[in-house]
């Protein structure tokens, strides 16, 4: 299934609540993509052994990095453009 960013957007705001992390057991990495079939492909394939959060903006990717501490962050250039 693929989302709008609007979608995205909100489930992002799944693992914020009011600013606090919810506890997860899998490391999370953070994708930056603004293509919408390669975010689902990358959450396919990872969301298996990752938690995987997405952004679209850079405001939205900063606050992610400071909130949720990702592991690894996986980004197309274009999206900063």
């Amino acid at each position: 299934m693929l989302l709008s960013q609007e979608q995205e957007a909100a489930h992002f705001v799944y693992s914020v609540i009011e600013g606090m992390t919810m506890p997860s057991i899998l490391p999370t990495i953070l994708i930056i993509e603004n293509d919408p079939p390669t975010l689902e492909l990358y959450r396919r394939e990872l969301g298996r052994e990752f938690r995987v959060l997405a952004c679209f903006s850079k405001s939205e990717t900063l606050d992610a990095i400071e909130s949720q501490s990702p592991k690894a962050i996986i980004f197309r250039t274009s999206c900063f453009e």
